[in-house]
């Protein structure tokens, strides 16, 4: 019997072929002999893992190429980092009965597979190979996988950390009571230090600062007290109490918004054509502070008072789109609450900017001397300096509902010196590297010292 495989290429040999044969042959005395065609398939079409240790094995997806030397077969998620791969059994589907298979570990020796074997992998193990044969020693066919294991190489909340840079370009100096923001573009990072009735702007590139002049619109004398964006536009709250919006270099105040105590943040337009609309915190005519939000040209105030403990300092919004409800804000805060003696850490929502839940809050006993917060991808990020354990690092996975704070494994070396500095950190525009300024004080108006630390939690 003559075996033709595949290997995922279509191959047509038929009995036409050998009928054409035996007709050249007619009235011969004897007729054509017609070899026995069977066609065979060596190629892998299912793979999967699991083991009696860990259920969540076999829900991992492994993806099969079937290539013209040898085929690929590997997880593209890859498994957790630490994950223990003990008392494995491996499910193999192939597409042609009686086939036999083989599997090797790494670069050992093959084994023939059955269902029932169960492997212990070792924690170095990376490939194994699996061989599928078909036939007899005279007519075999053999095919060949190469099987990939993608591990996280790094514990997730891994940073490292470089040395401290005291000398790269005219940096912002974080002094005491200013307030610094750090906006992520297309290709740089936009940051604003406002103290002392001067408002400076930089731009931030792989390490480097530089001066960002020729801004204008804001009155002489008139600072940045918050800023919130949409869409890279930055919407700024100033020592006047008025709202701009940033276009090009010039600042251009709102003019339907009056006088307001707090810009909460920039909820998404429904349409395209459509103004952001702003949530805002003002005074009533009691005196009460009121959510109040700006829309289509008007200015909307709630009839109830704002919580006593609604943050009032400290906070950044992170806005988004749902389909049905339209634009949404969380609010991620941490600020000293007088009221309650504590430092609390909150997490509020909004679809509107006039009715607000709190979703998450935690308090710390001890204080917190600055802290700083920005989102990646995929993660947010509380920045803390603490005086009585230094930088602390926090991060959240589902837009702030709970959170874990980050071990030594995810600060500098010398996160202890954290303890009285003022800090402001942000994500590279380009590279995903995190940038950390920390104020130094002495001697008075020195640059902030820069940390540049890459996360590790996406290699594998």
């Amino acid at each position: 019997m003559k075996y033709i495989s595949s290997l995922g290429r279509l191959v047509l040999v038929g009995g036409f072929v050998w009928a054409t044969l035996g007709a050249v042959g007619c009235g011969s005395k004897s007729d054509p002999k017609v070899q026995e065609v069977k066609f065979v398939n060596a190629q892998i079409r299912s793979f999967s893992m699991s083991s009696e240790k860990d259920a969540e094995l076999s829900k991992v997806f492994f993806s099969i190429e079937n290539l013209a030397d040898a085929g690929k077969i590997e997880n593209k998620k890859p498994l957790a980092y630490g994950k223990k791969m003990e008392k494995i059994k491996l499910s193999i589907g192939t597409a042609s009965t009686g086939t036999k298979i083989y599997v090797a570990l790494g670069n050992g020796a093959y084994e023939e597979w059955k269902a029932e074997k169960v492997y212990d992998f070792p924690e170095e193990l990376h490939e194994l190979k699996v061989k599928v044969s078909i036939g007899d020693d005279r007519d075999k066919i053999e095919y060949a996988y190469n099987v990939k294991l993608n591990k996280y190489k790094f514990d997730p909340e891994t940073i490292v950390w470089a040395d401290p840079v005291t000398t790269v370009g005219d940096r912002p100096r974080l002094e005491q009571d200013a307030y610094a923001y750090a906006m992520k573009r297309v290709d740089d990072v936009w940051v604003v230090e406002a103290t002392a009735g001067e408002n400076r702007y930089y731009t931030y590139q792989d390490g480097v600062f530089a001066r960002d002049m020729g801004y204008s619109g804001l009155p002489t004398g008139v600072t940045i007290r918050h800023i919130e964006e949409y869409d890279r536009k930055p919407y700024a709250l100033t020592s006047n109490g008025y709202v701009y919006r940033l276009l090009g270099k010039v600042w251009q105040r709102i003019e339907a918004i009056g006088s307001v105590e707090g810009l909460l943040g920039v909820l998404p337009p429904r349409l395209s054509a459509e103004e952001p609309d702003l949530a805002l915190l003002v005074k009533g005519d009691d005196g009460e502070l009121r959510f109040a939000g700006y829309s289509q040209g008007g200015v909307k105030v709630s009839s109830l008072a704002v919580p006593k403990d609604f943050p009032r300092d400290n906070y950044r919004a992170f806005s988004g789109v749902k389909k049905y409800i339209g634009g949404y804000l969380y609010l991620v805060a941490l600020e000293d609450q007088a009221i309650i003696s504590r430092v609390q850490r909150s997490v509020w929502y909004t679809t509107n900017g006039l009715d607000w839940s709190r979703i998450y809050t935690n308090s710390d006993a001890g204080t917190v001397h600055s802290a700083s917060i920005f989102k990646t991808d995929d993660l947010i990020y509380i920045f803390e300096a603490s005086p009585s354990v230094g930088l602390r690092i926090w991060t959240s996975d589902n837009m702030g509902r709970t959170w874990r704070e980050n071990g030594p494994i995810a600060k500098p070396r010398d996160f202890a010196s954290f303890a009285n500095r003022r800090v402001l950190a942000w994500e590279h525009a380009v590279n995903h590297n995190i940038a950390l300024l920390g104020s130094v004080d002495t001697p008075v108006g020195s640059p902030a010292s820069l940390w540049i630390g890459a996360p590790k939690k996406d290699e594998y």
